[in-house]
């Protein structure tokens, strides 16, 4: 959950939803990032999410390439440095992160520059 709109509702967010989280059956763990919280299995990732897309068709076999926010990204960009791509972060500089995007219009224009190339071979 995002609160950058209402920063003032972080400290209620926070203890709901750490109500939330002890209600569940689950073994469940928050995590504050920048802004936002995140409810996740301690025992998942997002860099075990990176690994488990690139075992499968059609990202077997390709080089992943892994853009975060927040802290909660950190283990995604690791996994894509890992498995040979390339990781970076917006707004601020994260662990590993191969390099950073001032802003989000930053990240869309390298990655309308990356598409280009092959937008053009798919109209000629």
């Amino acid at each position: 959950m995002h609160w950058r709109a209402a920063p003032s509702a972080q400290a209620s967010l926070r203890l709901e939803l750490d109500k939330l989280v002890a209600e569940q059956p689950a073994d469940l763990a928050l995590m504050e990032g920048h802004c936002v919280f995140e409810i996740k299995s301690p025992a998942t990732s997002k860099g075990e999410a990176v690994r488990a897309l690139m075992a499968a068709p059609p990202f077997s076999g390709r080089l992943p390439l892994f853009i975060g926010d927040d802290v909660t990204d950190i283990a995604g960009i690791a996994a894509a440095k890992e498995l040979g791509g390339a990781g970076y972060s917006v707004g601020q500089i994260l662990e590993g992160a191969d390099g950073v995007f001032a802003s989000p219009a930053e990240v869309a224009a390298f990655l309308a520059q990356l598409a280009a190339p092959h937008q053009k071979a798919r109209t000629a």
